[in-house]
């Protein structure tokens, strides 16, 4: 142990090596901060085998992982899709005390909540007595008024219960003490920051989640076109529900006229699968349209390979860890100018649509499909400029560097507000 080191404490209900989305977010947080600080880190014992075999294989210094449960008779809400969430709520709340007992033991001087990425849920670290950095968090994104007219009631009934959901979060007064108790709160979007500013953080700052581990950028950089027929290949990668704005997508492309062989793949389910394929089929795409369902992690980057322009129209979104992968094999990005898209891809790294009448929308998304579908030379140059983004704004190490500055901020500040530092 080096005691010469700043010490931090980072709670990461969700954390697991050699995975996607959450999990690596906890991961690499944890990990890349081990080259500047002390790290020990909170979690859930389901984590526990997958962590020690990476460790077993790769020992990191500096890294030293709590594992703290909810009593047994609770564990059937983490097989519940929607259970899950109050599982997480109920191990935050009860968590505290050993977060308490972590930084008396082991004199931490500052404390970060990693995962969830979600604002408007309470964090153990709000009774530590130290200075406590919350997020990067999301989750303020809203569906654009613009676009309502076009979701499905389905999608319209979830769009209402989030919001609800998320009212309802910031009256807990758990989550308000969270915020007020942040010495600094990180928000992924603009849309996150100024929910969180009206919970009462007085020091929030914008910062994508988002990164990539050292092994991903490595395996991403290898990744070389595969060369086929001359028709463009357009890719989507995520859940086939009404936020990612696939139906916009296809419509779009079945409107843009590209005046080249083309098709699109989605990798994914979802309950909006059907209704994909029924577009399709009305607008006579059903032999251009792939459903490829959901894929291994190697298959998904051979599917990067045979793209050649990654499309994520995402209505709201507070990261998108698959548009940063895609950008780093060189993939040029369609999408809108929303959420934790609009905080990955860069100008020249692809096309950003703004969010506006639906029939506008879907016809600017048309045209950005068909110029890069049709212009060899402007997609080219888009995808060097999406690689060279992805790889130096958001390795890991960039990630890493970024936070550990916000941790010394945190700790040259005055600590949380006391009345948070004696919950119980």
């Amino acid at each position: 142990m080096d005691d010469d080191l700043r010490r931090v404490l980072v709670i990461a209900y969700a954390c697991e090596p050699n995975v996607g989305s959450e999990p690596a977010i906890g991961w690499n947080t944890a990990i890349g901060l081990c080259n500047r600080f002390e790290v020990w880190v909170l979690t859930g014992s389901n984590n526990r085998s997958a962590i020690e075999a990476a460790l077993a294989m790769e020992p990191v210094r500096r890294l030293h992982v709590a594992y703290f449960d909810l009593p047994r008779w609770l564990a059937f809400w983490k097989r519940r899709q929607r259970g899950v969430q109050l599982y997480y709520y109920l191990w935050q709340l009860l968590a505290a005390r050993v977060v308490r007992r972590i930084v008396a033991e082991h004199e931490i001087d500052v404390v970060h909540h990693a995962t969830f990425v979600k604002y408007w849920a309470p964090s153990a670290g709000r009774v530590s007595k130290v200075p406590f950095v919350l997020g990067p968090v999301g989750g303020g994104e809203r569906l654009p008024s613009s676009l309502w007219a076009t979701q499905s009631i389905r999608s319209l009934l979830y769009e209402v219960a989030r919001l609800v959901a998320q009212r309802l979060g910031e009256l807990d007064p758990a989550v308000r003490r969270t915020a007020r108790c942040a010495t600094i709160a990180v928000a992924t979007t603009q849309d996150t920051a100024q929910r969180l500013s009206r919970l009462g953080c007085d020091k929030v700052r914008v910062m994508s989640q988002c990164s990539l581990a050292h092994e991903d950028m490595r395996e991403l950089a290898r990744i070389e076109r595969v060369t086929h027929d001359g028709a463009i290949r357009f890719l989507a990668v995520g859940r086939l529900i009404g936020l990612k704005g696939y139906e916009l997508l296809l419509r779009a492309l079945a409107c843009a006229q590209i005046e080249r062989p083309w098709e699109i793949a989605f990798v994914g389910d979802g309950p909006q699968r059907a209704r994909l394929e029924s577009i399709a089929r009305a607008f006579g795409l059903s032999d251009r349209v792939r459903f490829l369902g959901w894929l291994e992690r190697k298959r998904v980057f051979e599917e990067y390979a045979r793209a050649d322009v990654f499309v994520h129209p995402s209505l709201h979104d507070s990261g998108g860890q698959a548009v940063l992968e895609a950008m780093a094999t060189g993939l040029p990005v369609v999408g809108l100018r929303t959420g934790g898209t609009a905080m990955l891809v860069a100008d020249g790294a692809g096309v950003l649509v703004e969010p506006c009448g639906p029939e506008a929308t879907i016809e600017q998304l048309g045209f950005a499909c068909k110029r890069l579908a049709e212009d060899d030379a402007y997609r080219t140059s888009c995808g060097v400029r999406a690689r060279d983004v992805a790889l130096s704004d958001f390795s890991s190490d960039a990630y890493s560097a970024k936070l550990a500055q916000l941790l010394l901020e945190a700790l040259e500040t005055a600590p949380p507000n006391p009345g948070g530092q004696q919950e119980t």
